[in-house]
């Protein structure tokens, strides 16, 4: 096993900022290349490897899917769970949450992406793991608490926004192989400020552009009670009484524990998800959230503040945004990893988007060069 240094492009003021209180980037370690988890179709193995250990790479860290004779038609259990806490992980300690999206075990294996310029080769999580949101929600959070996983957990169990997972066209048994996974984001528990109950009762207002099932995918199954899903998926951290943040994971990929006792049916536990994030709709999705360093501005436009974030997002893409192009296509997009748990939860009203969430307007956008 070895260890690697590996150095977070920072922009100098902020790095001034950093310096004044002592706070290094510079000596984020990581160990390389453990047995890991890769994203496929229904195998979960690296393309061109057989899992015969020739590459650690190659070993799987999902169960493979059931044969399809365990899946009907007539299948007609449906689940659906609101995320009750998420887990980031620590770049310095792990825990370490995420998945290997390129099937590369990146230092000390290649990359599996084109860098241009002077970019640093993006180092993967122990496992090959990436997870490079993590990283730069870390170095943020040293200026100032922009993402934080305390944030995320205190809108999700004040009943501020949330996730809803469905799980439907399932037999209910522990192998399942066909089964169809939708993903909902939530504005907020239905009668918030009161805080959801997380006991089976709590309805969740539903985000409308998530409510006709567009973040939906039958490329799932059940192994042994263990939920496995590829598809591309939002969660948003704030409300529609805040400022919403809204995360679009596209090409990922959501696995969890399903527990079917009576005490606890449809409870998901041990949840990762995964996937990546285009900056393309990373940076648009920060303009609802206050400037800290500008009062009345926002993360948007000319501020100060949004170009050093931007500068930080651009210059630490660890990905391309297609699986097709891994290998080939350029580092364009950011991995980002969580744990999750999940309780049993219920549909409320539909909402629009809150027109908070875009004070540099609908239309305006941003994307790095």
């Amino acid at each position: 096993m070895r260890s690697r240094v590996i150095f977070l492009a920072v922009p100098a003021r902020w790095r001034r900022w950093l310096g004044f209180y002592g706070l290094s980037l510079a000596g984020l370690s990581v160990l390389t290349c453990q047995w890991v988890a890769g994203i496929d179709d229904r195998t979960i193995y690296d393309a061109a490897i057989t899992p015969d250990g020739a590459n650690p790479c190659a070993r799987a860290a999902v169960p493979d899917a059931p044969p399809l004779t365990t899946s009907s038609s007539t299948d007609s259990v449906t689940l659906l769970a609101a995320l009750s806490s998420v887990a980031f992980g620590d770049t310095d300690a792990g825990p370490f949450y995420g998945f290997n999206l390129d099937k590369e075990c990146t230092c000390p294996g290649p990359d599996s992406c084109q860098r241009g310029g002077v970019q640093a080769k993006a180092c993967d999580d122990p496992g090959g793991i990436d997870n490079y949101a993590r990283r730069i929600f870390e170095t943020v959070n040293l200026f100032t608490p922009l993402i934080t996983e305390q944030k995320l957990n205190d809108a999700l169990t004040s009943g501020l926004s949330g996730v809803l997972i469905q799980v439907s066209s399932y037999n209910g048994k522990a192998d399942d192989g066909e089964v169809t996974v939708t993903v909902f984001a939530s504005l907020g528990f239905e009668n918030y400020p009161t805080p959801p109950k997380f006991d089976g009762t709590d309805h969740w207002k539903i985000e409308q552009d998530t409510a006709a099932g567009q973040f939906s995918t039958t490329n799932a199954y059940v192994a042994n009670y263990q939920l496995v899903a590829s598809l591309s998926f939002p969660i948003i951290i704030g409300s529609a009484v805040t400022q919403p943040v809204r995360i679009q994971l596209d090409a990922g990929l959501i696995t969890a524990k399903l527990d079917m006792t009576d005490a606890s049916y449809g409870k998901m536990t041990n949840g990762i998800l995964g996937g990546r994030w285009d900056p393309a709709k990373f940076l648009p999705s920060l303009q609802s959230v206050p400037d800290p360093i500008n009062d009345g501005g926002h993360l948007c436009g000319d501020s100060g503040t949004y170009q050093e974030l931007k500068a930080i997002i651009c210059s630490n893409t660890d990905v391309n945004a297609s699986p097709a192009n891994d290998g080939t296509g350029l580092c364009n997009s950011v991995s980002m990893g969580l744990g999750f748990e999940a309780v049993p939860a219920l549909e409320g009203s539909i909402l629009p988007t809150p027109v908070s969430s875009t004070p540099c307007g609908p239309t305006w956008s941003d994307k790095c060069m």
